[in-house]
């Protein structure tokens, strides 16, 4: 009955993954890369231990912003991109000691943008669709427990290092169209956007940590931070079909540093015969102006959205799921490199955003249960 209860869970993941056909950008601001793993809960892994996670997330970005000014007559007059996202994870962990483990982690993404490639003579806006799908940047890290979490300690410090491996085609194209000389539909193959491209043709390094502390009995607070350096400037893909001689700063796509930071707290509010978690916190992600290490220049859309994000997550045996939908409360698109190199320092581009995304992640552990501490 237990085995079945599993391989109801499993097809459940994949199919959600097979009938939609994963980190993903958030909108048209790039952010394709998951950070910290995101669990509110002190779960170990032992030495010798194996794990297989999956996890899907999905958003529909389509309000404009200019800082964190909402663009809505974009909306009103039906101008707005829209890009839908469908992000697929698959997992493995593996307990080299009981403190030290590696994760490596291949997403698969399937990312739709729509928009009016034209109007025809008679006014009417014809609004089309590219898609960006496949696989994505590839991720190897390892976590050390710098503070291992103990029954008798209140504290526990996770720490990561790891790498982003350019695996993602950055340069798929799609069928664009346009209105002929003749007035008739015409068609074209085009790169499509960067928020839509599988990958960024960058190779990264990355920082985590996690944060647990126990505040009451089943009562915990928790806080991860992730960064993402890539020092490479730009790809070799360029922006349009050709350079151009004015608008030499966005010639080529960026290679773009990532963030992401959460924090919250999370409770066991039912006995340990059903061990139900659910966690309230606060979550920050983006893409900065500028760098932290290297050149900032080519076409970017930085900023970063602020959201609410309640979330659950239930134990069974050597199973784990947990259900979240991050909730955005503020966004803002930023200057880029291009932007701020306007000397009348009006230049300031849009970017879309979701008001929302759903995530959803499954566990198995092999060989035994998960320990809640």
């Amino acid at each position: 009955m237990k085995n079945l209860i599993k391989l109801k869970w499993l097809l459940l993941v994949l199919g959600a993954f097979i009938f939609e056909n994963n980190m993903n950008a958030q909108g048209c601001v790039a952010v394709r890369a998951t950070g910290c793993s995101g669990t509110t809960n002190s779960s170990t892994l032992l030495k010798n231990q194996l794990e297989f996670s999956t996890n899907f997330r999905y958003f529909e970005s389509h309000r404009h912003f200019v800082g964190d000014v909402e663009q809505k007559e974009r909306e009103e007059l039906h101008t707005e991109v829209r890009i839908k996202s469908f992000a697929y994870d698959f997992g493995f962990n593996y307990g080299l000691s009981d403190r030290f483990f590696v994760n490596f982690s291949v997403p698969f993404v399937i990312n739709n943008r729509s928009n009016n490639h034209y109007t025809d003579k008679a006014g009417v806006a014809k609004r089309f669709s590219v898609q960006g799908r496949g696989l994505g940047d590839i991720r190897a890290t390892g976590y050390y427990w710098i503070l291992a979490p103990k029954p008798e300690k209140k504290l526990s410090l996770l720490g990561g290092l790891g790498v982003k491996l350019p695996t993602g085609d950055p340069s798929q194209i799609d069928v664009f169209h346009a209105l002929s000389s003749k007035g008739k539909d015409s068609t074209y193959f085009k790169i499509v956007d960067q928020a839509i491209q599988p990958g960024d043709a960058g190779f990264g390094v990355s920082l985590e940590s996690q944060i647990n502390y126990s505040i009451a009995p089943k009562l915990n607070l928790y806080a991860s931070g992730y960064y993402l350096f890539q020092p490479q400037e730009t790809s070799n893909v360029l922006r349009n079909t050709a350079l151009s001689e004015t608008d030499t700063i966005q010639n080529y796509l960026s290679i773009t540093d990532q963030f992401l930071a959460r924090v919250g707290v999370s409770a066991q509010p039912l006995s340990n015969k059903y061990p139900l978690t659910i966690s309230l916190g606060g979550r920050l992600e983006g893409v900065p102006s500028h760098d932290a290490i290297g050149g900032s220049n080519g076409r970017r859309r930085p900023g970063y959205t602020v959201t609410a994000e309640p979330a659950i997550n239930y134990d069974f045996g050597s199973d784990r799921i947990n259900f979240s939908i991050p909730i955005s409360l503020y966004r803002n698109r930023t200057k880029s490199v291009y932007d701020l190199s306007d000397p009348t320092g009006k230049a300031h581009g849009d970017a879309a955003f979701a008001d929302y995304s759903i995530n959803v992640s499954y566990v198995h552990r092999f060989g035994s249960s998960h320990v809640r501490m």
